[in-house]
């Protein structure tokens, strides 16, 4: 699976301005963050790793809704160079801060859970026998198929798909490697999300 890990390292989330245009943030969600902060007293420019926030009040606008920062959370607070950590403001520039999570108070989230909120929120075409995929990212722009779904004996599933110019073999006949595929089916579900694999135009 080492030729997947690239994937792994790969994942593009909804920024809090979006999230917040489309209605998808209310009062008392808790949001994991990441991104850069503008100070709002020296107008510097810091990269902070994940951190959580609470939403507090919600305005009309992002920059007028109010958030709670867990006094914990050093780095935040000293990159938006907090006094106090309660109704915290964010600015218009921190909109394009990634919501690498987003829960209620009350509900804990597992990591599929976690997952299928942006699958909501930017939905992805459904994986089913047959489906047709193009990789964008090949030169070739070459189209596979999924031909059918396996699970590993430690229960991760996988989506088996071929180039779609091949004829199929199945799983006991020699094959060449990059004609047919396994691939991790959250990572590929990712990949469409992120724009690498398209559907084939019909």
């Amino acid at each position: 699976m080492d030729d997947l890990q690239w994937i792994m390292d790969i994942k593009s989330y909804p920024t809090l301005q979006q999230l917040f245009d489309k209605g998808e943030i209310e009062e008392g969600d808790v949001l994991v963050l990441r991104g850069e902060i503008e100070s709002g007293t020296n107008e510097e420019i810091t990269w902070v790793n994940d951190f959580t926030i609470t939403v507090d009040t919600k305005g009309e606008t992002l920059d007028t809704s109010s958030f709670d920062l867990d006094p914990n959370e050093i780095e935040a607070g000293k990159a938006m160079n907090l006094s106090d950590y309660i109704n915290v403001t964010f600015l218009n520039s921190d909109g394009n801060l990634e919501v690498i999570r987003k829960n209620n108070k009350s509900t804990q989230l597992t990591e599929s859970e976690d997952l299928q909120w942006i699958k909501d929120i930017n939905p992805i075409p459904e994986l089913k026998v047959g489906s047709c995929f193009v990789d964008v990212m090949d030169p070739a722009q070459r189209k596979w198929v999924i031909t059918h779904f396996k699970m590993t004996p430690a229960g991760t599933r996988l989506v088996v798909v071929k180039n779609n110019d091949k004829i199929f073999v199945d799983d006991l006949s020699p094959f060449n490697s990059e004609d047919i595929k396994y691939m991790h089916e959250e990572y590929f579900e990712q990949d469409l999300f992120n724009g690498r694999y398209k559907p084939c135009q019909r």
